[in-house]
């Protein structure tokens, strides 16, 4: 089942990065985060599966298409990444996450790392998100707000 899982997160990842239809990167993406729940429900996650399904999958998906179809990006042409600065940087990017990946498979089959007590639960959950990632949350949460306003911003300016 994990190669199953790992398979949608691989393909859906893959449309979202290589498709020129915004709506149908952002279906790629869906499917590339259902994924990831399903990886969680094979960790015995299953709080942070339904997290996973209904914040990143639902609300957070919803924004994103609410977003694309706001700005309307067929009124200007996809944004050419021309120049060699920007290849170099996508190179070097391809460059390190296959050696990463690579160095992934090689390490595979070695002993299984045990899992802290009681991960996936409720109690660790909120343990973790209210103490140690605090800050990382409040600061993505701003980050989407900002994020909206600034597609707001954007569209009205085109009207």
């Amino acid at each position: 089942m994990f190669y199953l899982f790992a398979a949608v997160c691989v393909g859906g990842a893959l449309i979202a990065v290589f498709r020129r239809e915004p709506v149908v990167g952002a279906v790629g993406l869906i499917a590339m985060l259902l994924g990831v729940a399903g990886v969680f429900v094979l960790l015995h996650a299953h709080f942070l599966a339904v997290v996973q399904v209904l914040v990143y999958a639902g609300a957070v998906m919803v924004l994103i298409v609410f977003v694309i179809f706001l700005v309307d990006p067929r009124r200007e042409g996809p944004l050419p990444l021309r120049g060699i600065i920007m290849k170099g940087f996508g190179a070097i990017a391809a460059v390190f996450i296959l050696l990463e990946v690579g160095r992934a498979f090689l390490r595979g089959g070695g002993s299984r790392a045990e899992l802290p007590a009681g991960f996936g639960s409720i109690e660790a959950f909120g343990e973790a998100l209210f103490g140690a990632w605090l800050l990382p949350f409040e600061l993505v949460s701003a980050l989407l707000v900002v994020a909206m306003v600034a597609a707001l911003v954007l569209a009205k300016r085109r009207t």
